[in-house]
């Protein structure tokens, strides 16, 4: 049996191209903010793309693509390789070569779905490993399917050449906004800050076409805080986390969200209740700039309970869900002295915050516990090979 390493973690601080307490800042980051660790490798510009790929060309032993090749994909393959399919495996062509499709992949030992797409398509696949942030950019650049909000990050940490940092240059004010939670790190946010025409626009046509969520999240009642702990001392990854703070919060509000706080941006993570969804959440971005109940948490670092007062930022909030709240509940999540997320709660139109709440405060509490004990199950799973 070999003893070759399979885990990107494993391999990189194997061959020393990262450190233990790099790979620890990684794996922090990716309990957090989701996606998968070499995404979180190279927004810390901890490794950069070219070498990230090949290790994972390595890890799976299958063909490396250089970053150049990227720019190589011709129009009519994209042309010849449906839409529907890249979007539904998240894959992307690179080229046919007689009864054999090139394609590019995050997981090119995903066998059932290689067989589906050769049963597809009636080619015989090559896969070719793709790191995940260069795959949601090929799928927004070929097929015009847009990239979950985590995964804009820096363009300038995608670039392999002239032709990108033109096309970057054609991005004007609306890329800048969206790339700065990545290349910023900001312990308080200063008052005031304006929003520019140009970020308005991008932000309210961002807010105005969330759709409505296609179905419901269904989490199951907690009943009790000493369950909640409980379980949260046994949660195993992140998505665990936030089912348990959604399945007690259930107790005492009809809507809950989580919202991922990035550098000077707010970002949807996931929600349960009527106009609150995965779906909806993950394509809801907020700058904190201006006044908004959002920066107001940030800054506190303490819990709000009240209305949504009327600015720019709160509306946006407001047009993306059903049912203007009539007061919220907001809980930032603390970790290392930094606000992470923040826990969004209310009951509708008609309802208002309970009084007895004390006990959704004390399980907020235990979220950086959770966490810290995540990452470091995950780091000794690494470690260990």
């Amino acid at each position: 049996m070999s003893d070759k390493p399979t885990h990107i973690g494993t391999v990189l601080i194997r061959e020393k191209m990262i450190t233990e307490q790099q790979l620890e800042e990684a794996l922090q980051a990716q309990v957090v903010y989701g996606g998968k660790l070499g995404t979180i490798l190279v927004e810390k510009n901890f490794v950069d793309e070219e070498r990230l790929t090949k290790t994972l060309a390595d890890i799976f032993n299958v063909d490396y693509l250089p970053m150049s090749k990227y720019e190589e994909i011709a129009p009519e393959v994209v042309q010849k390789f449906s839409k529907k399919i890249a979007e539904k495996y998240e894959v992307c062509p690179f080229k046919f070569d007689h009864k054999r499709l090139y394609l590019l992949m995050t997981d090119p030992s995903n066998f059932p779905v290689i067989n589906e797409i050769s049963f597809i398509t009636g080619y015989m696949i090559k896969p070719i490993v793709c790191p995940e942030i260069r795959m949601y950019y090929l799928l927004e650049k070929y097929y015009g399917i847009p990239r979950k909000l985590r995964y804009i990050i820096p363009p300038e940490k995608l670039m392999s050449s002239k032709i990108e940092r033109e096309q970057l240059e054609e991005i004007g004010e609306k890329g800048k906004v969206e790339t700065t939670a990545f290349t910023e790190e900001t312990e308080e946010i200063s008052e005031p800050q304006q929003v520019s025409a140009q970020q308005e626009i991008a932000f309210e046509k961002e807010v105005e076409t969330i759709p409505l969520p296609e179905e419901k999240k269904e989490v199951e009642t907690i009943p009790t805080l000493e369950e909640a702990i409980k379980r949260l001392e046994r949660a195993e990854t992140r998505d665990d986390v936030i089912n348990i703070i959604f399945g007690f919060a259930k107790n005492y509000f009809q809507r809950n969200a989580l919202f991922v706080v990035k550098g000077v941006m707010i970002y949807g993570w996931d929600g349960i209740g009527e106009g609150f969804s995965k779906k909806v959440l993950e394509k809801f971005v907020m700058p904190m700039v201006g006044p908004s109940i959002f920066k107001t948490v940030y800054n506190s670092r303490a819990p709000y309970v009240g209305p949504l007062s009327d600015n720019l930022i709160n509306k946006k909030l407001i047009n993306g869900i059903k049912n203007s709240p009539k007061n919220v509940l907001m809980i930032p999540i603390v970790i290392n002295n930094k606000v992470v997320n923040v826990l969004y709660c209310d009951n509708g139109s008609d309802g208002n915050v309970p009084s007895n709440i004390i006990d959704i405060f004390t399980l907020i509490e235990k979220v950086p516990m959770a966490f810290a004990t995540i990452i470091k199950k995950m780091k000794a799973e690494i470690m260990k090979d």
